[in-house]
């Protein structure tokens, strides 16, 4: 939506259908994955408020994370070091990093191995 709040590092990759919803910045680290439909919203509408006002937050996806298909990143998220996402995984809180995370929400399921 607005390329210029998005900065990607080096060595990274984007499957097909990827949303990048930049209301906000995304900062995307060094390594990065993302397979197929996956929607990254940094805005949503306050739904409590009778005009249902914009609210926005930052997204920040650090090093060398692998994000499945068909998962949702809620706005002002912090995806740590290493973390994997699973397919279908819906992130609602920070996570991480070096643990593998599956579900809605996403949870932690299992630490990854150091190379």
């Amino acid at each position: 939506m607005y390329p210029w709040n998005i900065s990607i590092g080096n060595f990274c990759w984007i499957g097909d259908n990827v949303e990048l919803y930049s209301v906000d910045k995304i900062s995307i680290g060094n390594n990065v994955a993302f397979a197929h439909n996956i929607f990254v919203a940094t805005a949503a509408h306050d739904v409590s408020l009778q005009n249902f006002p914009t609210i926005k937050k930052p997204i920040f996806i650090r090093d060398e994370v692998w994000i499945s298909s068909n998962v949702f990143i809620n706005m002002g998220i912090t995806i740590g070091k290493g973390a994997v996402i699973g397919s279908a995984s819906v992130v609602t809180k920070d996570l991480e990093g070096g643990y593998i995370y599956v579900g809605n929400p996403a949870k932690a399921i299992k630490q990854r191995k150091s190379l």
